[in-house]
């Protein structure tokens, strides 16, 4: 009877990704904040998440990501080497100001809320915070960010 959940390493961590996408229905949608590549991982992360997100579209899941400026010609070639050049699935928002920022990638599903640091190995961590009241706390902070940046 938990509700919150830690997944350690992180191929794990990965895993955990595909995980919350095969629980979602076709035309769900879920909320990226400050996603990110990790800093130790980046070299690694870019491919795996042209992968993810290959398998995310063949889904039909949309997606609505904010990141910041300096990475978005990379999150468009990514999202358009998934196949969703036009972004019909995948909606972005970017940020100049890294103020906002945080050291984790925080994914807002459906059903619950999960924190992503990325690290090589065992390092990296995701937890997972089940519950309508923690989700839609997160999800009006994303929602008011989102207005406030642009496409």
């Amino acid at each position: 009877n938990q509700d919150t959940f830690i997944t350690r390493g992180l191929d794990k961590v990965r895993d955990l990704f595909y995980r919350k996408a095969a629980e979602m229905r076709e035309g769900e949608e879920y909320a990226v904040l400050w996603g990110t590549y990790g800093v130790e991982t980046r070299k690694e992360m870019i491919p795996w998440f042209e992968t993810y997100n290959r398998f995310r579209i063949e889904r039909g899941l949309h997606l609505r990501l904010v990141m910041f400026e300096e990475d978005k010609k990379l999150v468009e070639r990514e999202m358009t080497k998934a196949g969703d050049p036009e972004f019909q699935l995948t909606h972005m928002r970017f940020s100049k100001e890294k103020d906002y920022g945080s050291p984790m990638q925080i994914n807002i599903y459906p059903d619950s809320v999960v924190l992503f640091t990325f690290a090589p190995g065992e390092r990296a961590t995701a937890i997972e915070i089940k519950g309508k009241e923690n989700r839609d706390a997160m999800r009006a902070y994303f929602d008011g960010l989102w207005r406030q940046l642009k496409k």
